[in-house]
């Protein structure tokens, strides 16, 4: 894939070497599908628009201030929903993620926004800097 062609701009995901990968993926398939129910019958009628698109939410391990100052200034870069990502190929290639990361489990990665405009972290005292846990969420960009 060439790159992206869609609305927004691509932002660089951090470099991996500071980052560590997540350490937990919660994803939901979500499905363009809605029902209409008779008041008189009850009966349902279903329209499926045969698409769908995943929503995750990515709790990254602990980093250092330094690694998660820069993890925050990568969020702020996604203007909110509007700049899509990828993940690194270190973090697609992993078998516990490729088939919410890539495209069928393979290669080619797929894009993704925030699904909200805001950041969210943790930051945990600890050492002389502290280190921050970031949660964040997106949804692939279609």
């Amino acid at each position: 894939m060439a790159g992206w062609t869609g609305g927004g701009q691509q932002i660089g995901f951090p470099d991996v070497d500071e980052n560590p990968c997540p350490v937990q993926i919660e994803y939901s398939k979500v499905f363009s599908q809605a029902a209409n129910t008779s008041p008189f019958s009850q009966q349902q009628q279903w329209q499926d628009w045969q698409n769908s698109h995943l929503e995750l939410s990515v709790s990254m391990g602990p980093m250092t201030a330094v690694a998660g100052n820069n993890f925050l200034y990568f969020m702020d870069q996604l203007n909110g929903s509007i700049n899509v990502f990828t993940f690194p190929n270190s973090f697609c290639t992993d078998v516990r993620w490729s088939y919410m990361l890539t495209y069928n489990g393979g290669t080619v990665n797929k894009y993704f926004r925030l699904s909200k405009p805001e950041n969210r972290a943790v930051i945990k005292p600890g050492g002389t800097a502290g280190w921050f846990e970031i949660i964040f969420e997106c949804r692939e960009a279609i």
